[in-house]
């Protein structure tokens, strides 16, 4: 189901509580959800979140391209 935010006709719930799509243009938005996101990876694949993680922190390199 799609809902509009008031006051914003081409604005929806992105389906996270609390954030909408206009969140990703806006950079202290889109941090606060990427955290958001981080978090319940942690809480939810913690082993994929250590991986995720050392690819973060080294910004891709040393890891193969997959195509």
């Amino acid at each position: 189901m799609t809902v509009f935010v008031e006051g914003r006709e081409h604005d929806f719930e992105l389906g996270i509580e609390g954030f909408s799509y206009s969140d990703l243009f806006d950079a202290v938005r889109l941090r606060e959800l990427a955290e958001r996101f981080y978090a319940d990876v942690e809480a939810k694949e913690p082993i994929l979140h250590q991986a995720l993680t050392r690819y973060i922190d080294a910004r891709g390199e040393g890891f193969e391209k997959k195509v």
